[in-house]
């Protein structure tokens, strides 16, 4: 039951979701309006489309309340669709409830710090966006960022200990490791995840224009300069990473910060360099 309902009603919700933003960027999906007014989509197929959703969602939700052995997985997921859907038709107070309750399932399913979880922060924080509370959306976004952060880190790291014990290894493994570079331990889902939740957090923040301290900027952008070095971008990863040691610069008290953005420069640099 439930478990086949979701799916449907995710795919839904992103339709309407690149709909919205290609009209009108990141936040559009938290407004109502962009659904009916002013679309240049024809016979308001963003409508059409969340009504599909909520009876989708719906049946998920029935279906969730009368099996008390769901998995907290499950759970979030089917309140992070809803919170999405009640951010849609403007209940901001509605979808704050359901991306709580996301990041409470999330965490009992995974972690409070687990990729999983940040996109429950990260909806949160476009809904206190989109009702004017800045320092509350900073803030959520914040966590999401971080818990990136730490997450593409530890990728990297292991990525770049893969590097040294191939090095180490015969010239038959050298060989291979230079015409076929390790592949990124991220999923398709969770490449994708990050590229829309990074980049629309720094599309909002440069969109809104202050709110948000040099610090939390050079670690959006660090944050973005790990991703494209994991995915094997080093042009784009060094433009943030650029961007992140310029914000880092300007407080004095960011040694550790300055001295962990220099070494990413460095490895994407050799990374340019051999591709």
């Amino acid at each position: 039951g439930y478990t086949l309902v979701i799916p449907a009603a995710e795919v839904c919700i992103t339709i309407v979701r690149l709909q919205c933003s290609m009209r009108e960027g990141p936040m559009a999906f938290c407004s109502p309006c962009d659904l009916s007014d002013h679309a240049p989509f024809p016979d308001t197929t963003g409508l059409n489309q969340l009504r599909e959703a909520e009876q989708y969602l719906s049946q998920a939700r029935w279906g969730v309340v009368r099996a008390p052995e769901c998995e907290p997985g499950i759970k979030a997921r089917l309140h992070r669709n809803l919170g999405q859907l009640e951010a849609a038709k403007g209940n901001y107070s509605e979808a704050r409830k359901h991306f709580a309750e996301d990041i409470y399932q999330s965490s009992m399913a995974y972690s409070p710090t687990a990729i999983h979880t940040s996109g429950g922060y990260y909806h949160m924080g476009t809904v206190f966006l989109k009702e004017g509370n800045s320092d509350c959306a900073a803030s959520l976004h914040d966590q999401a960022i971080n818990i990136w952060f730490t997450h593409l880190s530890g990728l990297l790291s292991n990525l770049q200990e893969q590097e040294r014990l191939k090095q180490q290894s015969s010239h038959l493994i050298k060989t291979e490791s230079r015409s076929a570079p390790p592949t990124p331990s991220l999923s398709v889902a969770e490449r994708a995840e990050a590229i829309h939740m990074l980049h629309s957090v720094q599309e909002m923040r440069e969109h809104s224009g202050g709110g948000v301290t040099p610090q939390a900027s050079s670690t959006l952008y660090h944050t973005l300069a790990l991703l494209h070095c994991v995915l094997r971008e080093g042009e784009q990863g060094l433009l943030y990473a650029k961007k992140a040691l310029q914000l880092a610069q300007a407080s004095p008290h960011n040694k550790a910060a300055i001295s962990s953005i220099e070494d990413l420069i460095q490895t994407l640099s050799q990374t340019n360099k051999t591709q």
